[in-house]
Protein backbone atom coordinates (compact mmCIF):
# COMPACT_ATOMS: atom_id res chain seq x y z
CA UNK A 1 0.00 0.00 0.00
CA UNK A 2 2.88 2.76 1.21
CA UNK A 3 4.21 1.75 -2.35
CA UNK A 4 1.53 2.58 -4.58
CA UNK A 5 0.70 5.59 -2.57
CA UNK A 6 3.87 7.20 -2.78
CA UNK A 7 3.59 6.35 -6.76
CA UNK A 8 0.67 8.36 -6.31
CA UNK A 9 2.29 11.56 -4.47
CA UNK A 10 0.11 11.09 -1.50
CA UNK A 11 0.66 11.43 2.08
CA UNK A 12 -1.04 9.00 4.43
CA UNK A 13 -3.34 12.14 5.30
CA UNK A 14 -4.43 12.61 2.14
CA UNK A 15 -5.42 9.15 1.65
CA UNK A 16 -7.30 8.47 4.56
CA UNK A 17 -9.05 11.75 3.15
CA UNK A 18 -9.60 10.26 -0.24
CA UNK A 19 -10.70 6.70 1.51
CA UNK A 20 -13.11 8.64 4.01
CA UNK A 21 -10.60 5.75 6.25
CA UNK A 22 -9.00 6.38 9.46
CA UNK A 23 -5.43 7.82 9.51
CA UNK A 24 -4.13 5.17 11.99
CA UNK A 25 -5.95 2.30 10.54
CA UNK A 26 -4.21 2.97 7.62
CA UNK A 27 -1.09 3.36 9.31
CA UNK A 28 -1.73 -0.12 10.87
CA UNK A 29 -2.24 -1.99 7.17
CA UNK A 30 0.78 0.22 6.00
CA UNK A 31 2.90 -1.20 9.03
CA UNK A 32 1.05 -5.01 9.19
CA UNK A 33 -0.19 -3.96 12.71
CA UNK A 34 -3.20 -4.31 10.95
CA UNK A 35 -4.78 -6.71 7.99
CA UNK A 36 -7.40 -4.89 5.88
CA UNK A 37 -11.21 -6.45 5.42
CA UNK A 38 -11.90 -6.74 1.72
CA UNK A 39 -14.24 -3.69 2.26
CA UNK A 40 -11.41 -1.77 3.19
CA UNK A 41 -9.23 -2.71 0.40
CA UNK A 42 -11.83 -1.81 -1.92
CA UNK A 43 -12.27 1.51 -0.45
CA UNK A 44 -8.42 1.94 -1.09
CA UNK A 45 -7.64 0.42 -4.32
CA UNK A 46 -10.65 3.30 -5.24
CA UNK A 47 -8.47 6.03 -3.52
CA UNK A 48 -5.44 4.82 -5.39
CA UNK A 49 -6.92 4.32 -8.60
CA UNK A 50 -5.66 0.61 -8.34
CA UNK A 51 -7.37 -2.68 -8.30
CA UNK A 52 -7.56 -4.15 -4.71
CA UNK A 53 -5.12 -7.06 -5.54
CA UNK A 54 -2.35 -4.91 -6.04
CA UNK A 55 -2.73 -3.71 -2.56
CA UNK A 56 -2.18 -7.65 -1.37
CA UNK A 57 1.72 -8.49 -0.96
CA UNK A 58 3.49 -11.01 -3.54
CA UNK A 59 2.82 -14.17 -2.01
CA UNK A 60 -0.93 -13.51 -1.48
CA UNK A 61 -1.30 -12.96 -5.46
CA UNK A 62 0.43 -15.57 -6.08
CA UNK A 63 -1.72 -18.37 -3.82
CA UNK A 64 -5.14 -16.63 -5.15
Amino acid sequence: MRRLRFAAGLTLTALAERSGMNLSTLSGYENGRHSPSPRSLVRVAHALDCKPADLMPDAMRAAA
